[in-house]
């Protein structure tokens, strides 16, 4: 039986990036505070994985109940927890989602308050999960990092990005020089390039390769440094064909001229037999952490991808960074159609979202400083996304509590 006095929650997640930058740290600081915190995740999938594997997930979780299912077991499961804590990660069917429909009362018993956590930009598209949040009884609160122009549905709570706590009291200019320092560049501009973990992930960088090949001199500079950062999902969930795409794209680069460093830390010990291995040439003298990729572009370089979590909400938010959100429609366009239907992020409508080579082009001049508009769009970005002053994960916490009394 149930001690009914004390508040229990429930936590679930699928994806790591999900949980480790939208609720994870929710369930940490309810625990913190005294609160009884189950975390619930599905077997298969990177947050598990991650978990099991002692990586990331197991270092902010590690002092919770944490259970790896390969789907929930029951709606009675819940008897004995008072709500439920939820990310959104993108699968139309999960454990996330499975759980969701018995806390909306799939079955009489489970009812429970239900609360998910943004980890990015328009979260709430993913899957199925648009259905519980456009219900305003279905979802107690969404947590949100931007407010969505035009949200109707559940009560939204824009707290800020959940990732820009890790930046909080970071000098940027100071780590983007010791960044450079161990890589080697000096002051040289560097294009950072980050794909999603798909079949367009490895497409992009092909195609972006050979615009970057055919502009030299032009919108990018002859000395320029190219940085990959592959997804680690791709270690779990491989994809089929991108190990040779990327390193068909590292070999146009080089051929072209260019430096090319690939900075996949996940993918550092993968032997020379297997195609998805970084190529010496290509190889770091030390690997850059996720915060210096992106801060070594401060100033004097671009930040480009069209779903990876530190170009779409940590650089709005950093002075001297300029992010490119690139949407073709075959590539970076068809993953954001494809997973949350919509073909820009409207919310984020102060970064360059370019769909076209020529308008892609034009915005990595833009980050490489070519047409003396990079301090005004970075300017134009600090207003449109000022620093977040308070911490989201006590925000949160603190909302949660106050629903649940």
């Amino acid at each position: 039986m149930c001690d009914q006095r004390i508040i229990r929650f429930l936590g679930v997640g699928v994806h790591d990036g999900n949980v480790l930058n939208g609720p994870g740290p929710v369930w940490v600081e309810l625990k913190r505070r005294g609160y009884e915190v189950t975390v619930c995740l599905q077997k298969g999938y990177s947050a598990a994985d991650s978990y099991r594997n002692k990586s990331s997930v197991h270092r902010l979780l590690g002092s919770l109940d944490v259970r790896c299912f390969e789907r929930f077991p029951e709606a009675g499961f819940l008897s004995c927890y008072n709500a439920v804590v939820s990310a959104m990660s993108p699968l139309s069917y999960s454990m996330e989602t499975n759980v969701a429909g018995f806390c909306n009362g799939y079955a009489r018993y489970s009812k429970r308050p239900l609360f998910v956590v943004e980890d990015t930009v328009s979260a709430r598209r993913n899957g199925s999960w648009s259905d519980f949040v456009s219900d305003h009884d279905r979802v107690k609160a969404l947590y949100a990092p931007v407010s969505a122009n035009g949200h109707v549905g559940c009560r939204e709570v824009v707290v800020g990005p959940m990732v820009m706590n890790r930046w909080r009291g970071v000098n940027v200019e100071e780590l983007a020089r010791t960044a450079r320092q161990k890589l080697g560049i000096s002051d040289a501009p560097v294009l950072y390039f980050s794909p999603s973990p798909e079949k367009e992930g490895g497409e992009a960088f092909v195609k972006l390769a050979t615009l970057i090949k055919d502009d030299r001199g032009t919108k990018v500079p002859d000395n320029a440094v190219f940085l990959l950062n592959r997804h680690r999902r791709e270690l779990t969930q491989p994809v089929e064909g991108n190990g040779q795409r990327y390193a068909w794209g590292q070999r146009i680069l080089m051929q072209a001229g260019f430096r090319v460093i690939d900075n996949s830390p996940e993918f550092g010990d993968i032997g020379q037999g297997d195609i998805r291995c970084i190529m010496p040439e290509c190889r770091p003298p030390d690997f850059l952490t996720y915060p210096e990729m992106l801060v070594v572009t401060h100033g004097n370089g671009v930040a480009v991808s069209f779903f990876s979590t530190d170009v779409l909400m940590v650089a709005p938010h950093l002075p001297g960074i300029a992010p490119v959100l690139w949407l073709d429609e075959e590539l970076g366009g068809a993953v954001l159609l494809r997973e949350k239907h919509m073909k820009c992020f409207a919310d984020l409508h102060a970064v360059i979202q370019p769909t076209r080579n020529e308008s892609l082009m034009s915005a990595i001049g833009i980050g490489f400083g070519r047409t003396g508009a990079r301090s005004v769009y970075c300017t134009a970005l600090s207003k449109a996304f000022p620093f977040p002053t308070s911490d989201p994960v006590q925000t949160i916490c603190d909302d949660i509590l106050r629903q649940m009394d």
